[in-house]
């Protein structure tokens, strides 16, 4: 399938902009409503997602996780700005932990 590019002006490894494609293409079809919002929004809110569901691009969504009453991966919001920072590219400063719950996770949560 050719999705289309969200995020056009994104430097990221063509890799990772797809899998960031990809992710914004499901909040999409899952009735998200992103279709004003600007590109660094739509990225950050996917990042989010791709590091809550343990998406990464090496393994891409083959090891998808979420929280179940078995595996219990869930993530604190720290620890997922370190997941974005390690497999995105990214470099959130720590503090930003209330952004990322109330701008990137408010929407898709």
């Amino acid at each position: 399938m050719n999705l289309p590019n969200y995020i056009p002006k994104s430097n990221k490894p063509a890799s990772t902009c797809q899998l960031i494609n990809e992710a914004i293409y499901i909040l999409l079809k899952l009735g998200l409503p992103i279709e004003n919002m600007t590109e660094r929004k739509l990225e950050r809110i996917a990042m989010a997602f791709l590091a809550v569901a343990n998406v990464q691009v090496s393994s891409g969504w083959a090891k998808i996780q979420g929280y179940d009453s078995e595996n219990r991966y869930a993530l604190r919001t720290r620890e997922i700005i370190e997941y974005i920072n390690q497999h995105f590219h990214e470099s959130i400063s720590s503090g930003s932990y209330d952004d990322i719950r109330r701008k990137d996770l408010k929407l898709p949560v």
